[in-house]
């Protein structure tokens, strides 16, 4: 009899853990999903960037060429210019942090990814959810 309530309170336990276990694989799945979002609208942010980035150079190669034609930069050539010059580097560190934050993203993906296979392993291995196991 005690060998019988001592393997019920056993499977009680068992399963509670058990469960508690899937809540946490459930919430790395969340996670996962939510840092799979992130990335795919950084991505974007990037791709947009890049893009505005190389209008940008476009736009100062065309000037450029206008003040090589003319000889002479005028007054509101050189305004246009500065302005550009500001924008490029602006935009170029918005495209820097972007890709920092990607390689961050990344990195989390990565680390989710890992958690969420041990905590599945061990789930289907019946390994250790508090309950005794490995």
């Amino acid at each position: 009899m005690a060998s019988e309530n001592n393997n019920r309170n056993l499977n009680v336990s068992f399963s509670l853990n058990a469960s508690e276990f899937s809540k946490g694989i459930v919430e790395l799945k969340q996670e996962l999903s939510n840092l799979n979002a992130k990335f795919i609208e950084n991505k974007q942010k990037a791709a947009d960037t890049a893009k505005e980035l190389k209008d940008l150079h476009e736009q100062q190669k065309i000037l450029t060429i206008e003040i090589e034609k003319s000889g002479e930069a005028t007054e509101e050539q050189k305004k246009q210019m500065q302005e550009l010059s500001e924008k490029i580097s602006q935009t170029t560190a918005k495209l820097g942090q972007l890709k920092a934050e990607e390689s961050d993203i990344k990195s989390g993906i990565k680390t989710t990814t890992k958690e969420l296979e041990a905590q599945l392993v061990q789930l289907l291995d019946g390994g250790d959810c508090g309950a005794g196991g490995y």
